[in-house]
């Protein structure tokens, strides 16, 4: 709705690719910096964001700590930011990312801009210190319930779980994201699978960034039906 261009800071690169694919399918131009990319590209990127009239920038917290990065921000019109998975701030927070603590810096880059902090997952402690760690003078909280109409939350007590996972799968024939602990856990449920026939892939945080494109692909077009990750492929995909 504002003028310019929307800076969002985001730790996850499927949760950036996912919403930067559906805005453009709603004819709202966005990037995202979530591969490596020489001098020479960024400043086409740039040039490009303010000629092209692109409303959304996505960019990671590490991304943020480049000099060369932050002036080139400082010479766009950023009229919004955006700190999502917010929690990622705090120490007192589940996930917490030490990058997140650098990001006062955008204070210094967009001194007048307003700053918007967006979690799912924040108790009133981490609230506290989101708000704290940003400088978010007179900040005003919303919130509301993590009731989801649209979602279902069972808990199953079972001998077997891959039997359980099974039944699910032979239940419900849509595309499904299945979430594990440790990296080793989806590629070897993944295979086992895979072995039964079902159509799966895997993804994690120390796959290559090709690797995470192709299994992402696969799923998003439905190659693969399921998808079999840890948290590194984000809880926000639509």
């Amino acid at each position: 709705m504002l003028d310019g261009t929307c800076l969002v800071v985001s730790p996850l690169l499927a949760l950036m690719q996912d919403q930067v694919e559906n805005l453009k399918r709603k004819n709202i131009a966005a990037v995202a910096l979530n591969t490596p990319r020489s001098q020479e590209d960024l400043i086409v990127l740039f040039d490009n964001i303010v000629h092209r009239n692109i409303k959304f920038l996505y960019v990671s917290p590490e991304k943020l700590q480049s000099r060369f990065i932050q002036e080139k921000i400082k010479q766009l019109p950023i009229s919004l930011i955006a700190i999502d998975e917010a929690h990622c701030i705090s120490e007192w927070g589940h996930d917490f990312r030490p990058s997140y603590l650098q990001l006062q810096i955008l204070n210094d880059i967009c001194p007048e801009t307003p700053k918007i902090a967006l979690t799912a997952s924040a108790t009133p402690k981490v609230l506290e210190d989101i708000s704290l760690q940003l400088e978010m003078k007179a900040s005003v909280v919303f919130k509301k319930s993590f009731e989801r109409k649209n979602l279902a939350y069972q808990v199953f007590e079972v001998e077997n779980k891959f039997t359980k996972i099974k039944q699910i799968f032979d239940k419900i024939k849509a595309p499904a994201i299945l979430y594990c602990q440790t990296r080793k856990e989806t590629k070897s449920i993944s295979d086992l699978l895979n072995n039964e026939g079902y159509n799966s892939t895997f993804y994690h945080g120390g796959m290559s960034n090709e690797d995470k494109e192709i299994a992402y692909r696969e799923w998003y077009t439905e190659q693969k039906t399921i998808m079999v990750a840890t948290n590194a492929f984000g809880m926000g995909i639509d």
